[in-house]
This record gives C-alpha cells, sequence and structure tokens, in this order.
C-alpha cells in the first residue's frame, strides 16, 4: 500500500480469533526430538544487521540452531550514531509471540531491546513459564552509540527470565554504582541475582585489565576468564553471547554449560571478523556450533 500522504499508515488492530491461554504452550522437548529446537528472538531491527533481531538470527545459524522472530522495534542506527526508534505496535508483538508459540510449542528465547512498557507487558503476557523453555535477556538500556536514549523496561521482565547478560554500563546503570575491578564485578552480579531472582552474566569486555565474565547461578558466583582478542570494539557482540547462549539451550545444554559454550563461540567469532560497509562484524560460519559447539 502506498499512502497518498492525506493520512499516517496504521496497522489495524489485531482480532484475536484462537481461544485460549495467551501463554505459549510446551508442546515439545529436547527429548522428542533429535535435531535442535528453534529458538526465538524478541528484539528490534538493525538496518545493518550487526545487531538486534537479524544479527540473533545469524548466530543461531552458527550454533547449528533454526531462528525465528518478533520483532521490536524498527530503529535508524548505523554502528556509530543512533537516529530513531518506533516501537512496534503491542498487540501485534503479543500476537507474533503466540502465533510462534501455538506452532512451535515452547522454545529457547532471546530478549533484545524492550522499547517501551506497551511491548514489555505484550512480551510478560506470553513469556512461556520458566521450566518449559530457556528465556536469555540481553538488556539493552541505553544504545552505545548515544547513551541519551534510556529504555528502562526490560527491567520488569527480569524476575521472569532465566538470565541477564548486562554489559559494564548496563550493570552500572542498573546498580547505580560505578564497577571498576573483578571483584566489583562479582558484588553486582551477586546483587542483581538476588534483586531479581534470576542468573546474572556480568559481561567484562568494557573493563580493561578483567578479562572475564562473572556468572552468578544458583546462589554461586563464578569467574569465566576469556581470552580478549586483539581488535576493534564490535557493534553487536553483546547481543551475539546472550544469542549464541539461548542457542546452545535450545541444544540440549544446561545454563551453565550454555554460558560457558556460549562465551567461547565469541572469542572465536572475535577470531573472525570481516566487514560490513567499514565496520567490523563478528562472523562464525553457519553450522559452525553444529561441528564444534563448545
Amino acid at each position: 500500500m502506498v499512502s497518498d500522504g492525506s493520512a499516517p499508515f496504521k496497522i489495524n488492530p489485531v482480532v484475536e480469533r484462537t481461544p485460549g491461554s495467551d501463554r505459549l504452550p510446551c508442546r515439545t522437548t529436547v527429548a522428542d526430538n533429535k535435531d535442535p529446537r528453534p529458538c526465538l528472538t524478541i528484539a528490534g531491527h538493525d538496518p545493518f544487521h550487526l545487531a538486534g533481531a537479524t544479527a540473533d538470527l545469524r548466530t543461531f545459524a552458527s550454533v547449528g540452531v533454526d531462528g525465528v522472530s518478533v520483532l521490536t522495534a524498527l530503529i535508524a542506527q548505523t554502528p556509530d550514531e543512533f537516529r530513531r526508534c518506533i516501537p512496534a505496535d503491542a498487540d501485534l508483538v503479543r500476537y507474533q509471540i503466540r502465533t510462534v508459540g501455538e506452532r512451535l510449542g515452547a522454545i529457547p528465547v532471546k530478549i533484545g531491546l524492550v522499547p517501551d512498557r506497551y511491548v514489555a507487558k505484550a512480551i510478560l503476557d506470553t513469556l512461556p513459564r520458566r521450566g518449559t523453555a530457556r528465556a536469555i535477556l540481553d538488556p539493552v538500556l541505553s544504545p552505545s552509540a548515544d547513551p541519551r536514549w534510556i529504555f528502562r523496561d526490560a527491567e520488569s521482565l527480569f524476575p521472569r527470565v532465566d538470565a541477564i547478560t548486562p554489559n559494564i554500563p548496563e550493570t552500572e546503570t542498573l546498580l547505580e554504582a560505578s564497577v571498576r575491578d573483578l571483584n566489583d564485578m562479582k558484588d553486582a552480579a551477586e546483587t542483581l541475582g538476588t534483586k531479581y531472582g534470576c542468573s546474572v552474566l556480568v559481561k567484562g569486555g568494557h573493563l580493561k585489565g578483567a578479562d572475564a565474565d562473572v556468572f552468578y547461578h544458583r546462589k554461586r558466583v563464578s569467574v569465566l576468564p576469556f581470552r580478549r582478542a586483539d581488535a576493534p570494539e564490535v557493534h553487536g557482540s553483546g547481543c551475539f553471547l546472550s544469542a549464541s547462549i539461548a542457542a546452545h539451550t535450545a541444544r540440549g545444554c544446561g545454563l551453565t554449560e550454555a554460558v560457558r559454550k556460549g562465551q567461547a563461540h565469541t572469542v572465536r567469532a572475535f577470531g573472525r571478523l570481516r566487514s560490513i560497509g567499514g565496520f567490523p562484524v563478528l562472523d562464525c560460519p553457519a553450522g559452525t556450533g553444529r561441528r564444534n559447539p563448545g
């Protein structure tokens, strides 16, 4: 449809045609299938495909997992400039998630940008109950290209997901305190995990000299060292890690194993940087995870 300029184009309200609960039904398990379950990304659309839903789909494929997607927002940005964000219609987000669930059952979920409270409520209404499928949330609280944009509505989802994966700036925003070293990271992970009742992976990539992530899970804090690559800062690397974790749960890994394999997969991808329009992008060929998932 082409608008004649007389009125803005609007999406008609969703008409519910299927009776029953809004929650995703649990129909399949890893044991039911020889192949991994698909993985769902609920995230914004980055036109450069370096972050957001399309980047998550590429990451899922690199782990050997098929992906499906629900868009939460349309974004105008480059890796170094954030220009505009238009939230998706919350009813449409709710209906998309439910449609995926009706066909695929409860499958692992990676959640990215939550642009407003209406989209957050739509996700809450349809997120699988814990124990049916893993949900990993990468809290995009502010785009790295422009910290003036603030997205805090994802916090309402923290108690409902299995794990959150904040980087150092996001951890500092959530705590309203500085994170200066590895001890601060360990304290932060435990504080956030206790507050929100979920597992927490504090990513250490922004903290020079730490060369480790910190994982709080089941009231225990673990330090997960990584080999820091001699590479430039890469837009979307946090999306890659959280999507990789979700994809590894789809392959049957427990959460701790998925975190370790996701971290290793991300380190490998930093060793395979390529360029899109002069901007570096993490590169793991599709299916590399199937041959060597960790």
